[in-house]
């Protein structure tokens, strides 16, 4: 059978087996009935090996690709937003490292554009000593939400279906879990945090203190069930409030009213009392002192701060998917570049955020440049070739020969060490130059 496959760039013919057709197409991947509920990646992978097609060059290099992202991945945290593109002729993932904390929900979503309507894999790790753990995947949708019970450094990976060219917008957001437990206020109104020193550095702050004028609303941060309403010399007058779902309780203290009773059950936002400066905070303004307890004491600011919306700007959005160069003023001596590009090397733009771009060099290595590294490919100067020269795929002498050339003027539009990047209408590739 023969499939013809239409990127964004270029369109090519591949000779492959019937069974690869059917298995790479954008149909929805059907339950296997195993008994253990398989992620949409491992059904499909699934799926490749019953097809006997994960031994193919093919399907190695999509099995390849899904886990060398662990080894490549993007530094980021929410929140965040990217543009980026997968070529149908290459298996590719994309790998995003994400810092969180326990107390916040991640949020991710998706929009993609491609020719067809495709499957895309997104699915949400967490490092740990070992390979990586398994932790959520998108099921039936592009968006994912993930509500962090470890703090840690966490990995999605974004991969397409075999054969699959498409563009994609990656949105991440993040939240905390919890109502902020004094009314209409947010974290700007926290004035002491976590660890600030107490009792003349004697003792650590084991929670935030909410500032506000006495008598503001304080509300049940998630439904529970009260499970103590008192009084003590630090806190004053203190509420319990246990978020059974989660196994967190939640420590209210230094209040002028307590408005429930132990044993009553409350919803999120119900009003459970009011903030005062009661217990040892009878010298100092007004404000909440809230605790959250798990086999011991826990940092509360993730669970309630929320970060500010942000409005992302990003430019060169039509040139993700395309080949450019570098430019003439690119900083050779800038890191891990200096060794694979040379300015007006050609790149392959695989994506873009509101400050980088991420490109794919020649060697196929990733690489992070600045907006001004790059320039639109243009030629830079006539060749006219005389005697016959090989037309290499890749700036090197070991690389497959697509043809040879002759008595033909060219265009130079790249140069990578001896090799130079040419064009002639349809004809493109490289040739070893003594230029």
């Amino acid at each position: 059978m023969i499939i013809k496959l239409v990127s964004r760039k270029a369109t090519k013919l591949f000779i492959l087996p019937s069974t690869l057709f059917i298995w790479s197409s954008c149909s929805k991947i059907q339950e296997l009935g195993l008994g253990i509920q398989k992620s949409p990646h491992e059904q499909y992978m699934k799926s490749l090996e019953d097809a006997n097609l994960l031994q193919t060059s093919l399907g190695k290099s999509w099995i390849n690709a899904s886990q060398q992202v662990f080894k490549n991945t993007v530094n980021t945290q929410p929140p965040y937003k990217e543009f980026g593109y997968f070529p149908a002729h290459e298996p590719a993932a994309a790998g995003f490292n994400i810092r969180l904390k326990e107390g916040q929900k991640l949020f991710v979503k998706v929009v993609i554009r491609s020719k067809d309507s495709c499957n895309l894999f997104i699915d949400l790790f967490k490092k740990d000593d070992g390979p990586p753990k398994h932790v959520k995947y998108a099921k039936d949708s592009l968006s994912l939400d993930y509500e962090v019970e470890e703090a840690g450094v966490y990995i999605l990976r974004l991969q397409p279906e075999l054969l699959q060219s498409l563009n994609y917008t990656l949105t991440l957001q993040s939240e905390p879990i919890l109502a902020f437990p004094v009314a209409g206020k947010d974290s700007k109104a926290i004035g002491s945090v976590w660890g600030d020193p107490r009792g003349g550095g004697k003792r650590r702050h084991e929670g935030v203190d909410i500032f506000s004028k006495k008598g503001t609303p304080v509300v049940a941060t998630a439904d529970g069930f009260i499970s103590r309403v008192g009084h003590n010399k630090l806190g004053g007058k203190i509420i319990m409030l246990r978020d059974q779902d989660r196994d967190y309780s939640f420590y209210y203290a230094h209040l002028d009213s307590q408005l429930v009773n132990d044993g009553q059950r409350v919803r999120k936002y119900d009003t459970l009392g009011t903030v005062g400066n009661t217990g040892n905070a009878k010298n100092t303004p007004p404000h909440l002192h809230f605790g959250i307890y798990k086999y011991g004491a826990i940092d509360p600011f993730p669970f309630v701060y929320k970060s500010p919306k942000k409005e992302f700007k990003i430019a060169n959005v039509d040139f993700v998917g395309d080949t450019m160069r570098t430019s003439k003023n690119l900083a050779k001596s800038r890191g891990n570049l200096k060794d694979v590009l040379n300015r007006q090397s050609p790149v392959t733009v695989i994506a873009v955020n509101e400050k980088e771009i991420r490109v794919k060099a020649h060697d196929n290595t990733m690489k992070t440049l600045r907006q001004g590294d790059l320039e639109i490919l243009r030629p830079l100067y006539s060749l006219n070739i005389t005697k016959k020269i090989a037309l290499y795929s890749e700036a090197d002498s070991a690389a497959a020969i697509q043809d040879s050339l002759e008595n033909l003027q060219v265009k130079v539009q790249a140069i990578q060490g001896r090799y130079s990047y040419i064009s002639n209408g349809t004809t493109k590739g490289w040739i070893l130059s003594n230029r």
